[in-house]
């Protein structure tokens, strides 16, 4: 039954007698408008507050995926860009992070820990050479050993790289003789030495004509009374090695 015909039944039932002409038809009407209208009324106040909710919503959304759009695209901007290079004040900066050997302990050695046949190095530096002893002499300070060395850089290497080391028992700095214009340190002393060696990477003194790797050609040189046992730290924009071995001493 529908709510015309109810109220056309009551209003039948209130006024049995019959009333003006197109008046039961009007109060109908007018009771059904304005049914209407509350039931249209009672909708919209109960869609309006779902969809502010909604809306809202949509706006955290966007601005969510905005800001986390956002990192994502800095992070991979981040990732992908090229690491900075480090200056040579940056890279001395760096502390030693050399073990330290008590007298008769163990030196640890390391010796080739890549597959390339270099006798140290785990890339992107490697050496050449196991310390091995080439000359001997006495100078201001005494007698010492003069140890020939060979450094690879892989081709693609950047900036400045910085090579350090100790006598891991006594502590003692080496020193190295860094290559001279032609790429060979003098062969007779004296030797300008550093505790310090300083490749650049990108301009090396030759390169390799089958893999392109820089090479440099240095030498070493450890005071007498030095314990056999070292270590080597190389520093570079985006990589730190660590190298350590033993060798008699004389």
């Amino acid at each position: 039954m529908t709510l015309r015909t109810e109220l056309r039944e009551t209003l039948d039932d209130v006024v049995p007698s019959a009333p003006p002409q197109g008046l039961s038809e009007r109060v109908l009407r007018t009771a059904i408008g304005v049914d209407h209208r509350r039931r249209t009324a009672r909708w919209t106040y109960r869609l309006r507050a779902p969809l502010s909710l909604v809306a809202v919503f949509v706006l955290i959304a966007i601005v969510g995926a905005v800001l986390v759009g956002g990192r994502v695209m800095r992070g991979n901007e981040q990732h992908n860009a090229p690491a900075a290079t480090r200056t040579l004040a940056q890279l001395e900066a760096v502390p030693l992070t050399l073990p330290v050997v008590q007298p008769g302990d163990v030196c640890p050695d390391n010796p080739g820990v890549n597959s390339l046949g270099y006798d140290y190095g785990s890339g992107p530096v490697y050496v050449n050479g196991k310390l091995i002893p080439e000359i001997k002499f006495v100078d201001q300070s005494g007698a010492g050993g003069l140890y020939e060395l060979t450094y690879y850089a892989m081709p693609a290497l950047k900036g400045k790289i910085l090579v350090r080391g100790r006598d891991l028992v006594t502590g003692r700095p080496i020193q190295f003789i860094a290559p001279n214009a032609s790429g060979i340190p003098s062969d007779t002393p004296p030797w300008p030495s550093s505790p310090e060696l300083v490749l650049d990477a990108a301009h090396p003194p030759s390169r390799s004509g089958s893999t392109g790797y820089g090479i440099w050609h240095v030498r070493q040189l450890i005071d007498q009374g030095w314990s056999g046992c070292w270590g080597l730290e190389i520093d570079g924009s985006d990589f730190s090695e660590k190298i350590t071995g033993y060798i008699r001493p004389y």
